[in-house]
């Protein structure tokens, strides 16, 4: 199976983050009903140079104007961060099984919206869960984790809050 997306967009899905391809991916699947796969392990490699890339390239535009000779100094760091960039481009994007077929339209950008929110949920749930382990596992090696009643809870921190108003000193004198 070959992915009917085209290079330009390839290369546009290289340059993303793997937080921007999730949160973009509804839109994507409007304009072409494909997932793609390899795109966030691309993005993680060449996240280290996508910003030196854009920085410099953009120091060496300011340049040009501004001190020419300066320029291609610039110019040269910002291709050589551009090479990996351009590596992955063409090592994720022009495979063959780059990418899985989708639903068209509005009801696949439904469904993605839905899977991404299942995704999401699961993620915060095994992170919820993680945190219980934790905790379970501190409790066998503390003893017995005390909780304190609401009431009791209630009472002390108004006993520590009327103690630091009481700590205040309040002027009433006017000037």
């Amino acid at each position: 199976m070959v992915c009917t997306v085209d290079a330009t967009w390839r290369r546009a899905g290289a340059r993303d983050d793997g937080g921007r391809a999730g949160v973009t991916l509804p839109v994507r699947i409007l304009i072409s009903p494909q997932v793609p796969l390899w795109s966030i392990p691309a993005n993680l490699m060449v996240a280290p140079f996508t910003d030196l890339a854009t920085i410099t390239g953009l120091l060496a535009c300011l340049c040009a104007t501004v001190c020419p000779p300066v320029a291609p100094m610039f110019a040269t760091v910002a291709s050589w961060c551009t090479r990996p960039i351009a590596l992955a481009a063409g090592l994720f994007g022009t495979a063959d099984d780059g990418c899985i077929p989708w639903a068209q339209g509005a009801p696949g950008m439904l469904l993605m919206l839905g899977a991404l929110t299942v995704g999401t949920a699961l993620l915060i749930a095994l992170h919820h869960l993680h945190a219980i382990i934790l905790l379970v596992r501190r409790r066998g090696r503390r003893g017995r984790l005390h909780a304190m009643h609401p009431v009791d809870a209630a009472r002390r921190w108004w006993r520590q809050t009327a103690t630091m108003l009481m700590d205040i000193p309040w002027s009433h004198s006017k000037e």
